[in-house]
């Protein structure tokens, strides 16, 4: 019976035993096997035929010397003093032993093998469609170092640097946390307060000490912001009115501590723009020092996210 070839690598087969061409055709088969079989080649970016050395497989980037007879992308063997080619087809894989990188024959090209993953699982900014695990799947973001798991909702991100100020950026359904710039944590949701903030943050809680909020000079109509600090070292460099901003929302209690100093002038005189009951001065604002260099301290604290404010006066120099 003649030889039958098989239709992808065209290895003989089918013969009865005894056949003239039985033993031409089974040695070509078992050299082309040879020479595709787990194959591992030395190197895929020649262009000229290095020095053989029996046995050793190349991908040819060129046809110069002795690879004339090739084509750019075959298998090059050296095999009994001489080169032999083979033509891969869609499909082969072979391991490329200076790179230690897997390649892919496709689309008459050799690609590298994880990049042919990488289309199947979609793994770009705007992944394809892919039906396992329940629609889910992980998508590698370009320009970012972390990791997106993401489902048709869109709820469970985990993103790279959404800001120059965001480090890292946890997004779930309903909440986002993330690591600021300045090591601050962060969370946000329906049911969640900030976990630290940035006045928690500058807390040195080994010494008890708190953030001061130097203000010097003064401005005609002077804000005084909570998260600058809830102490606010005032020197009155001209009559001011004094308005405080940013305090903590109701039901939460904040305190802001008020240090005034009079400069080298003196006489100047201090106003608010809140609504303030005073405690302990009859229910009217006290009277603050004017004199040269004298210092006034008086406390502020609102419950009510600072619609109101109950202001206690300390005292002051005289």
């Amino acid at each position: 019976m003649p030889a039958q070839f098989g239709p992808n690598l065209g290895l003989a087969f089918g013969f009865n035993q005894g056949e003239g061409a039985w033993k031409g055709d089974i040695d070509a088969t078992m050299i082309l096997l040879d020479a595709v079989a787990q194959l591992s080649v030395i190197d895929k970016d020649l262009v000229t035929a290095p020095v053989g050395v029996e046995g050793e497989r190349y991908i040819i980037a060129g046809v110069g010397g002795l690879w004339s007879p090739g084509t750019i992308g075959d298998i090059a063997r050296f095999r009994s003093g001489a080169w032999e080619f083979f033509t891969p087809s869609t499909g082969w894989i072979a391991h490329v032993q200076d790179e230690t990188q897997l390649y892919e024959f496709v689309g008459g090209v050799w690609v590298i093998f994880s990049s042919v993953i990488d289309t199947f699982l979609g793994l770009t900014d705007t992944p394809g469609s892919f039906g396992g695990a329940a629609l889910q799947f992980v998508r590698v973001n370009a320009g970012q170092t972390a990791l997106e798991f993401a489902t048709p909702a869109g709820a469970g991100d985990i993103l790279g640097p959404a800001t120059s100020t965001i480090n890292a950026l946890v997004r779930w359904a309903d909440a986002t946390g993330g690591l600021a710039a300045d090591s601050g944590w962060f969370l946000d949701g329906s049911d969640i307060m900030d976990a630290v903030d940035n006045i928690l943050r500058r807390a040195q809680l080994e010494d008890y000490s708190e953030t001061v909020n130097t203000i010097n000079p003064v401005g005609a109509a002077q804000d005084v912001d909570f998260e600058l600090g809830n102490i606010a070292d005032i020197t009155l460099t001209q009559n001011t009115t004094l308005t405080m901003i940013n305090p903590p929302a109701s039901p939460f209690s904040g305190v802001m501590q008020v240090i005034l100093r009079q400069n080298g002038v003196g006489g100047r005189t201090t106003a608010f723009a809140d609504a303030i009951t005073w405690i302990g001065t009859g229910g009217v604002a006290p009277t603050f020092p004017v004199g040269i260099g004298e210092v006034a301290v008086f406390s502020l604290q609102t419950v009510d996210g600072g619609t109101s404010y109950l202001g206690y006066f300390a005292g002051a120099s005289v």
